[in-house]
């Protein structure tokens, strides 16, 4: 499984759009592969449709792609995000790219690799440049 997310603060045309995670569940240790499997099909990931409610309208989002299995599927989540399992989804992809912010920050590597993103936010539209430091 590959999961690539990111966050925009949706301030229109002031807005920002935070670096990308790519995350590679091979590199991840059992516990938070097998969890991250668990919530995209709690999530029913692969079902949902491309925008899921929220303050899609400018505001913040989360754009989120996951490829497992010969399955590529990308969704736009509106916060506040909607539904119990979508946002057990979401908290955990946040915690694991913040993990692995901190790897990264100190060298130390880690399952994921930190991506920087042009100025449109949507996943096909993204231009992407390893962040390493």
């Amino acid at each position: 499984m590959r999961v690539r997310f990111q966050n925009s603060d949706g301030l229109a045309f002031l807005s920002r759009v935070k670096p990308a995670i790519t995350l590679d569940g091979a590199l991840l240790s059992e516990t938070d592969r097998l969890d991250l499997e668990q919530l995209v099909r709690s999530a029913r990931f692969f079902d949902l449709p491309e925008q899921i409610p929220g303050n899609l309208n400018g505001g913040p989002a989360w754009y989120i792609t996951i490829e497992e299995g010969g399955r590529r599927h990308s969704i736009k989540v509106g916060q506040p995000v909607q539904g119990p399992a979508m946002r057990r989804l979401v908290e955990r992809l946040r915690k694991l790219g913040a993990n692995q912010a901190r790897m990264v920050k100190r060298g130390t590597g880690g399952p994921a690799t930190a991506t920087l993103v042009s100025e449109s936010p949507a996943p096909q539209a993204s231009q992407q440049a390893d962040r390493r430091a």
